[in-house]
């Protein structure tokens, strides 16, 4: 057991010592350094921790990421030295892969002060240690370069993302609205006028007014026919009815001959039985303009429902045509402004 402890030691220890040996023979490197200044274009309101420094720490890692180094080790200057002579400080390195890990070793970024004992600033001290001080030089100037081009591409991208997106959602709501209002046109053409359906209403008033008066008119013929009727059998009704016949033959021209009781009687039942067509027909048409006007409720929520959508897409596309000219302006006004304030140099 002892033994085994005493090995995982020294191996701890070599590993160490390793390590230890790798960063001073990277120190010993000569170095190039350069110092740049990150400023974004929209920085977002205040948060507790600080927005410049989240977005300073971001940017830090970004430079230090393996997607820079190899469009570093991509780029044409990196590329027309890495085939045809190589690098002094990689010669195992032949090709654009082969650089990546030697250039994310090689850089280190750290974060300046603002002032002594201020807090950080937006200047970021690029570090890259190479064993040759010139190819330190360069390939800082190719990191510097990429990190460059990689922001202004990306929130290009961006910028024009959003733009195409309002412009699709403009296009979806012009097009709703179109849908909309042809739906509406199509009511109104079809649909009856309000003129029309204003008659409705009045014509209902009508019926109920003949329908009651055709009502009192009816029961009275039946009053009158069931009167006659007694009278056959009831001496004390006749001399009343008689003088009925009388004022009813004389206003019908008719002679004395057809001045009967019976005579009376059979017009006063043809004539109850055409007040009962007429009644009938008078409900008839009374329930069907009540069932118009329960269509024209249906049409009159049709009407507003319809309208109530028109109104809707055009509120909808109202507040979309200023999100284009919003999207348009900001195109290019996102993403970060890089500038180098002191360009690479080596350090002796």
């Amino acid at each position: 057991m002892s033994r085994t402890r005493t090995a995982v030691a020294i191996l701890v220890l070599a590993a160490a010592s390793a390590a230890t040996y790798s960063a001073f023979a990277q120190a010993k490197k000569p170095a190039a350094m350069a110092q740049i200044l990150v400023l974004a274009r929209q920085p977002a309101p205040e948060k507790k921790t600080g927005y410049t420094e989240d977005y300073m720490a971001t940017q830090m890692t970004l430079l230090r990421s393996r997607i820079i180094a190899h469009r570093t080790a991509a780029s044409p200057e990196v590329a027309r030295r890495t085939k045809p002579e190589g690098f002094r400080s990689f010669p195992a390195a032949t090709t654009a892969d082969d650089l990546v890990s030697e250039i994310m070793s090689g850089l280190s970024v750290t974060r300046e002060k603002a002032g002594t004992g201020g807090p950080d600033s937006n200047v970021l001290t690029l570090t890259f240690r190479a064993a040759d001080a010139e190819e330190s030089r360069f390939l800082l100037e190719a990191v510097i370069a990429s990190y460059q081009s990689f922001i202004a591409e990306t929130y290009r991208e961006i910028g024009q993302q959003a733009l195409a997106e309002a412009r699709a959602t403009r296009d979806q709501a012009e097009a709703a609205v179109k849908t909309v209002e042809e739906r509406f046109d199509d009511f109104l053409r079809t649909a009856p006028d309000k003129a029309s359906r204003e008659l409705i209403p009045a014509e209902t008033r009508l019926l109920n007014e003949r329908i009651a008066r055709t009502s009192t008119n009816l029961r009275e013929l039946e009053a009158r026919v069931e009167l006659l009727s007694r009278a056959a059998n009831d001496n004390d009704l006749a001399p009343g009815i008689a003088t009925r016949v009388v004022e009813w033959a004389n206003k019908a021209g008719l002679d004395k001959s057809q001045a009967t009781p019976g005579n009376y009687l059979a017009s006063l039942r043809l004539e109850r039985a055409e007040r009962a067509a007429v009644l009938s027909a008078l409900k008839v048409r009374h329930a069907e303009v009540l069932k118009e006007i329960v269509g024209q409720g249906t049409l009159q929520r049709q009407e507003e429902k319809l309208a109530a959508d028109v109104k809707r897409a055009r509120a909808f596309l109202d507040t979309v045509l200023p999100m284009i000219k919003e999207a348009d302006a900001r195109r290019d006004a996102g993403g970060f402004d890089v500038k180098v304030i002191s360009p690479p140099h080596v350090v002796r």
